[in-house]
This record gives C-alpha cells, structure tokens and sequence, in this order.
C-alpha cells in the first residue's frame, strides 16, 4: 500500500476536559488511494468517554467509510440533510451512552468526480472497481492512524451503496493475509439503493445512452422530488467533464454481485437497509425487498412519508453504536 498523503488540515480540537459523550472533531484532507487514486475526504471524530491524551489507547476504534451517489458529492449530501448523521453529534451521544469508544466517520470523494482523480477507462468506474476503492479508502484510513481500527462499517448513498456492497464482498473473500491491511468488517449501511438485477437493464441501458450526450457541468439539476412538505435543495452536478463518458458507461454496465454470493457471503454481515416509497424508479423499494429477500438477518426501514424519512440519520446512528459496541442487534423491519 502506498503511503497516505494529507494536505488541507483543518481540525476542530474537542477541549481538553474529560469527554463523557460523544464529542465531534473534524479535518479535511486529500488521501492517497493508489498510484491511480487520489480522492478529496472529510473525517468527522466522535470519541467515547474518557478524556483527551489520556485513556485513548484503551478505547475501542472504529471506522466508517461513506461513499455519495452518482453525480453526487460530500457538498450535495450536505445541502440535502437526508442522511446526514455526521452532523449527530447529540444523537451519537445519546445511542452511546458510557461506552468507551471512538468512532470515525470518513466521507471521500468517488473516482471520476469532482475532488477525486480522473476515470481514464469505464471499468475504473464499474461498481466492483467502485468498491476496490473503498476497500483501499478504508486501508489507508487505517495504516494513518496512530492506533489501529478495530472494526470498520462500510455504506453510502445509491452508487455508494452499491460500492458498499462489493466492498463488503470483496473484503470477505479476501485471503486473511492479504485482509490484514483493513479492519473487522463490523456491518453495512445500505441507503436508497439503485436498481439491480431484473430492474438494472432498463436503468443501465439508460446510463450508457447518457454518455454520449453532451455534459455541462454548470446545467441546473433537477432537484429530488420526494413527500408532501420536502422542500429539495439546490444542488448541482459533480461528474468531472474529462470523465463524465467513462463514468456513465462504466456505472451502466454495473450491477450487485450475484444474488448466491449477496446471500452467502453477506449473510453474518449486520445489514441497514434505507428505502423509500415516493416512486423513485432510480431507488425503487424492489430493491429493498430483494435485498429483504438475500438478507432476512438485515434491519429494513422504508419510509412513506417525509415524518419517516426525517429519522433516517438517527436510525444510521442506532446501528452504528449497535455495531461498535457489539450490542444486541435488531433485526427485521423497524
């Protein structure tokens, strides 16, 4: 692995008393992939009880790598506020309690996009490549840190989610010498989820035609139309124009692993699965329940209303410290 490259520090410091809750602290930085991969990536720092440079060996370390949708990006994401569980301070506090844990939160730039390296070729930009980056994202990650990870959980949002997938994938068919450079896959978090199998063929027929149309960058985007009372940010396009062809290619041509190995090798796998029911074609709830279906350990919430959809980031909150404090875990729908 190369060695990793932060630049653009920008740190929030927590106060040097004793920390008893969860207490943010953030940096910005570029991290270097692979000699083909540079992406641009935020970390958000949530440390357990304890304080500050003093009991910090003896607490448990986790990382969690998040990956944004097609055309999408850190700064989107933001604007948007759907899922966004980073800025839950409180709520991490809250599902946490006393325990003596930190938890990373790593957001990272996808290849192809704006704050990331070019895609030179479509298969740089197919799903399994996506979560290769991940995995490697999540690598390097660990080998900065001063004290090792312990666990890490993979998500993100539609491509994200779909890079989560074959991240988790590929990091457990992985020989166990070779997975040594990446923490204990501890869970995965699976937002909107596109379309796969059966209901990829249209929508990837769809990707590849876009390709070759022409891309501006600065277009206006059409915001997201979800339930009564939302009220869509504005957002724009994130695909960088000297990539924009092989993103839409390689991403049209992608789909989940096949459904044997979703079920088999995922199956120990703590699973959240976040859908919603607002007649989203590119984020159908078909796929939600195909991956009920692979997945019946897998904790399913869809949302058919704005109420219900206004809980997703604590619900991710939930599930992480059930996952790094090796609570019981739910299971089925919540």
């Amino acid at each position: 692995l190369l060695p990793i490259l932060l630049i653009r520090v920008q740190r929030q410091v927590p106060p040097p008393s004793a920390i008893t809750t969860m207490q943010p602290s953030s940096e910005e930085a570029e991290v270097v992939v692979d000699e083909s991969l540079t992406v641009f990536m935020r970390t958000y720092q949530f440390n357990g009880g304890g304080e500050v440079g003093g009991d910090e060996e003896r607490k448990r370390k986790s990382l969690v790598c998040w990956g944004h949708g097609l055309d999408s990006s850190m700064k989107n994401e933001d604007a948007e506020k759907l899922w966004n569980f980073w800025d839950k301070s409180s709520s991490f506090s809250e599902a946490a309690g006393p325990c003596r844990h930190s938890v990373t939160v790593a957001r990272y730039m996808a290849r192809g996009h704006i704050g990331s390296s070019a895609a030179s070729t479509p298969d740089q930009c197919k799903w399994p490549q996506l979560g290769k980056d991940m995995l490697g994202f999540a690598a390097q990650m660990s080998a900065a840190s001063h004290h090792p990870y312990d666990t890490v959980i993979f998500g993100g949002s539609s491509m994200g989610a779909a890079s989560t997938i074959h991240a988790a994938v590929s990091l457990l068919q992985t020989s166990k010498k070779d997975a040594l450079a990446t923490p204990k896959l501890a869970g995965i978090m699976l937002v909107i989820p596109p379309t796969c199998y059966e209901t990829r063929t249209k929508r990837g027929a769809a990707l590849v035609n876009a390709a070759s149309r022409s891309y501006d960058i600065n277009a206006p985007r059409k915001p997201r139309s979800l339930f009564p009372g939302h009220k869509p940010a504005v957002v724009g396009h994130n695909i960088r124009p000297d990539s924009y062809k092989n993103v839409m290619e390689g991403v049209g041509v992608s789909d989940f692993p096949s459904r044997n190995v979703v079920k088999d090798v995922l199956k120990d796998v703590p699973t959240l699965v976040l859908s919603w029911d607002c007649e989203d074609s590119t984020h159908p709830v078909s796929t939600a329940k195909e991956l009920e279906t692979l997945l019946p350990h897998a904790t399913i919430h869809i949302a058919r209303n704005l109420q219900e959809l206004q809980t997703w980031p604590e619900r991710i909150v939930s599930f992480i410290i059930n996952c790094v404090s090796e609570k019981k875990r739910l299971q089925g729908k919540i």
